[in-house]
């Protein structure tokens, strides 16, 4: 599923691999092998930098999923393109559209947007808390973290941000600030800094090292 494209250019083909057996032999065996499918919650809004966050950010998490063969579907509020300078993501449902059970995992990223545009029906977000409860991984990056301490997915969990505007974060109360870096404290994974922030901060970006350790969970559910 190819839905971040660059405008003008063609987009990049992904290998499938497929295992073949008799069709006799396995014709009454339920099938076992099916994708890893993860949810990513887009948020809609004016992001600092559009163009920069679907290419450094958004893109990556994509790219890098999609390599080890899991299924992204994004979502966002409207369902509609998100066009910035040279690049259109192009989401596969509306957030009304969401059953999160149906998936192995969340991605969140942050798009430099602002709080505002990270609002969610009451129903997306009670299928989030309910999939965190049951286990499944959850990646949320810098503004997107704020998503997971109002649903109250950090209360008394370790998680990452940058030191000085988490102290006056409410969302972040009785949740408990480790650093910076990449902290996973169960089945929710956090990122402080987006691409964005780490241009602006010259700081270094945790897109990579969070698919990274969101992967190595969601593979080893499966």
């Amino acid at each position: 599923m190819d839905c971040l494209r660059r405008i003008g250019t063609a987009a990049l083909a992904g290998a499938l691999m497929f295992g073949c057996s008799s069709a006799d032999e396995h014709a009454d065996e339920p099938a076992h092998d099916q994708a890893t499918k993860v949810l990513m919650i887009v948020p809609e809004g004016d992001s600092e930098d559009l163009e920069y966050m679907l290419t450094m950010e958004v893109d990556m998490m994509k790219r890098m999923l999609e390599d080890e063969g899991i299924e992204v579907h994004v979502a966002t509020a409207s369902g509609e393109p998100l066009t910035a300078e040279e690049t259109t993501l192009t989401p596969d449902l509306e957030y009304g559209e969401v059953d999160v059970a149906a998936f192995d995992g969340i991605a969140m990223p942050c798009l430099a947007v602002p709080v505002s545009a990270r609002e969610l029906p009451a129903q997306l977000e009670e299928g989030i808390r309910e999939a965190a409860s049951a286990g499944i991984p959850v990646a949320a990056q810098t503004g997107a973290i704020r998503v997971l301490g109002r649903l109250g997915m950090l209360t008394e969990k370790r998680f990452s941000y940058l030191e000085e505007p988490a102290a006056n974060i409410p969302e972040f109360e009785g949740a408990i600030l480790t650093g910076d870096g990449i902290v996973a404290d169960g089945n929710i994974i956090t990122s402080a800094i987006c691409p964005y922030a780490a241009r602006e901060r010259e700081l270094e970006d945790g897109t990579a090292a969070l698919m990274e350790a969101f992967i190595a969970q969601l593979t080893h559910e499966h």
